[in-house]
């Protein structure tokens, strides 16, 4: 759709796991064996704009349901999006699908690569990316974790 496609192509995307390894099919058992049901499909107003703004608020009116488990299996996913949430530049912030990845996304690519840098050295131990959200051939800054 052109006017999603023009409001994403100018944001970068921050990539963060910490590399605490998370199965789907474990994250899926814990949300069960919680009694917690899904939310019916969200249907995200879609802005016929090319004005971020306008969809990035109908994209925070969406909720993961599979959060609350991931969390409670992995505890440096609550870490990871609050480091993420504190990110000077970071219009939108959110855990990616059962986790443990989470990511950011910034209007500039400066802005994306200065949280990256300070991601990476506040928590040397997790695995970073940073790139366009929407490109033609990739252009992904990979900074890998290191040990110790």
């Amino acid at each position: 759709d052109a006017p999603a496609a023009a409001a994403f192509a100018g944001l970068h995307i921050l990539l963060v796991n910490p590399l605490v390894p998370l199965s789907t099919p474990v994250v899926f058992r814990a949300r069960a064996a919680a009694g917690a049901g899904f939310t019916p499909a969200a249907r995200l107003p879609a802005p016929d704009t090319a004005d971020i703004g306008a969809w990035l608020a109908a994209l925070g009116a969406a909720v993961n349901d599979l959060s609350v488990a991931a969390r409670s299996l992995v505890p440096e996913i609550p870490e990871a999006e609050a480091a993420l949430g504190r990110l000077a530049g970071a219009c939108f912030t959110r855990m990616s699908g059962s986790g443990a990845t989470c990511f950011a996304l910034f209007t500039e690519a400066a802005a994306a690569e200065a949280a990256q840098s300070l991601i990476s050295r506040a928590h040397p131990g997790w695995w970073t990316a940073t790139g366009p959200l929407l490109a033609g051939p990739p252009e992904i800054r990979e900074t890998p974790a290191r040990s110790g």
